[in-house]
């Protein structure tokens, strides 16, 4: 199973071969089909009127210079009903002979044509006979576009630049940016006409090698390997094991050469291929956990027998883990089945990564297994887990176990949060119901989960919903938290104006603790908008409240210089005043 790492080196990779191919198949067709010399102006001399489409084609084209660059002279909407081939010939013919001044007057009309995916069409055309004429010109109107068609537009100026002159195109690439420099790249070796040595040259002047040797790579990773087993000792010497520092061509060769070796591998062999490639030079840690990996999916306890020989302990747990993981992701039940197959180290850790995993499509059965796993505190940790992936699938079922199952009940509060959380999602007022259902939480102050539904509701945005709620709050400790969970979402999303509003409709007896905790937030949020704003806060009671969290933070960062501190002192409360000086 490919790892989240090699699929995005993959798809990386995949994204670099279409960049490079596909301008480079354009760039055959271009350099063998359409530029104008002897052989290919007879080959267009061949065509035969006769054919429909190459007789449209003839009778539409224009075929002397353009002498002005109004786009009229094309007709866009005969243009849109031809094939791409068609129009790419069209197009060509149009601005075969025309002088820069004419192509760059078109460019700057280019605007005007419709639909986009012609507009883009022209531009490429216009902008690859610019390319040819002065290709620093075409540069700059290229850098001009939107970064969406902007990296297609270089990748064709560097492309025609380095038919005409190499060593030019390769020198202008040199001083671009980084993201720049690698579409000049693969613009330049989208050249068919460049030898390998010439590829080889560019790529390492780039200062990026690799993307000639990936390309290489690559053309062997899609072929037939003979013997698997001599290509991969032949990739160990050649490109190393270490994962972490191969590119994604040789990411993808090693993957195909796994794929086509292990399903012939002698199982009682798996064993010596790992000691042998563990004890080569180089680390090979990494490679060899990729060929574990794949084992793992074929016959787990192979994969483990191979590295039960393996002498560096930290290697040997490593390497079991890798296995375990990949099987797990194969089919956590068949771990949970097998576990007698683990070593002994780490079946604990096998069993929760199982059952953590089977939670997120089949919760039920998860719970029911729960008891596999001994510790109390991984226990806990496991069933947190299955309560939030079973409240996102049905958060009633999820409730109906969390108050059944006896050999829960010491997670129950931290349990019930979690799909207290998860249900005030889709349906607030059942959550708020089973909230005030539950107990408080002594060990924080009676809070109840109530306050928890309520900041959901505020993260959400729901504020005059969350408000609405508060006063049916089980007591005023719950009810004073919860004005102060609304107030400091708000701050915290740059709202500190409707904080302060809110203290309208806050009982006055709250006012002390929502202005303490929420200016603090606010203060650490915004040290300087609450400096520079103390002045216009709405009432004497804010600015107090601001100014002693001012100076509290001020406390622990320094931030603030003597003269801003004494300017805070008007607005602090007299009892404060004395901390200033």
């Amino acid at each position: 199973m490919l790892s989240a790492r090699l699929k995005t080196a993959i798809f990386f990779l995949l994204g670099l071969v279409v960049g490079i191919v596909v301008p480079g198949t354009f760039a055959f067709v271009y350099l063998n089909v359409l530029v104008p010399n002897q052989e290919t102006a007879e080959t267009m001399r061949a065509f035969s009127p006769e054919d429909p489409e190459v007789g449209d084609l003839e009778s539409d084209s224009i075929e002397t210079p353009p002498r002005t660059s109004d786009i009229r002279n094309l007709d866009f909407q005969q243009l849109q009903t031809q094939s791409k081939f068609s129009r790419t010939l069209a197009l060509w013919r149009y601005f075969a002979r025309a002088d820069a001044e004419v192509v760059t007057s078109f460019l700057q009309r280019s605007q005007d044509i419709v639909p986009l995916s012609l507009r883009q069409e022209a531009r490429e055309a216009a902008v690859r006979r610019l390319g040819e004429i002065d290709p620093v010109r075409a540069l700059l109107y290229v850098n001009e576009t939107p970064q969406s068609v902007r990296n297609p537009l270089t990748n064709i100026v560097f492309q025609v630049w380095s038919v005409r002159n190499l060593d030019g195109a390769a020198e202008h690439a040199s001083k671009l940016n980084e993201e720049d420099q690698r579409i000049a790249l693969e613009g330049i070796l989208s050249n068919v006409r460049l030898s390998r040595s010439q590829r080889l040259q560019v790529a390492r002047q780039l200062g990026n090698e690799q993307v000639v040797r990936d390309e290489e790579i690559m053309s062997f990773a899609g072929e037939p390997i003979a013997n698997p087993k001599t290509a991969w000792e032949e990739y160990l010497v050649e490109h190393g094991g270490d994962v972490e520092v191969l590119s994604g061509a040789q990411l993808a060769l090693l993957r195909h050469i796994l794929n086509s070796w292990v399903p012939t591998i002698d199982s009682t062999k798996v064993a010596d291929v790992v000691n042998s490639a563990l004890s080569g030079r180089g680390g090979n840690v990494s490679a060899v956990q990729m060929l574990l990996e794949s084992w793992a999916n074929v016959d787990p306890s192979i994969a483990f027998h191979a590295t039960s020989e393996v002498g560096d302990e930290a290697v040997r747990t490593r390497l079991q883990r890798a296995i375990v993981a990949a099987w797990v992701e194969l089919d956590p039940l068949d771990v949970l089945d097998g576990w007698e197959l683990i070593p002994s180290e780490i079946q604990d850790w096998s069993k929760q990564e199982a059952l953590v995993k089977l939670s997120e499509t089949m919760p039920s059965e998860a719970a029911k297994r729960l008891t596999v796993i001994s510790s109390d505190e991984v226990k806990g940790d496991v069933a947190r887990t299955i309560a939030t992936n079973w409240a996102r699938l049905d958060p009633e079922a999820a409730r109906e176990w969390i108050l059944a199952d006896s050999k829960i009940q010491d997670f129950r509060w931290g349990l019930m949060y979690r799909v207290v959380w998860e249900a005030s999602k889709v349906d607030p007022e059942k959550a708020f119901e089973w909230a005030l259902a539950e107990p408080t939480n002594e060990r924080q102050r009676g809070r109840g989960l109530e306050q928890d539904v309520i900041r959901s509701l505020a993260l959400q945005g729901k504020y005059e919903t969350a408000v609405s709620m508060v006063e049916r709050a089980r007591d005023v400790e719950n009810q004073s938290w919860s004005y102060v969970w609304i107030g400091n979402v708000l701050v915290r999303r740059g709202r500190s104006n409707e904080a302060w509003s809110l203290l309208e409709e806050i009982p006055e007896r709250f006012h002390g603790l929502y202005l303490g905790q929420v200016t603090s937030n606010w203060v650490d949020a915004e040290p300087d908008r609450a400096l520079e704003t103390i002045e216009s806060m709405p009432t004497k009671e804010v600015q107090e409240a601001v100014a002693v969290s001012l100076l509290h933070f001020t406390q622990f960062t320094n931030m603030l210089t003597k003269e801003q501190l004494r300017s805070l002192k008007e607005y602090m409360p007299e009892s404060w005043q004395q901390y200033v000086e």
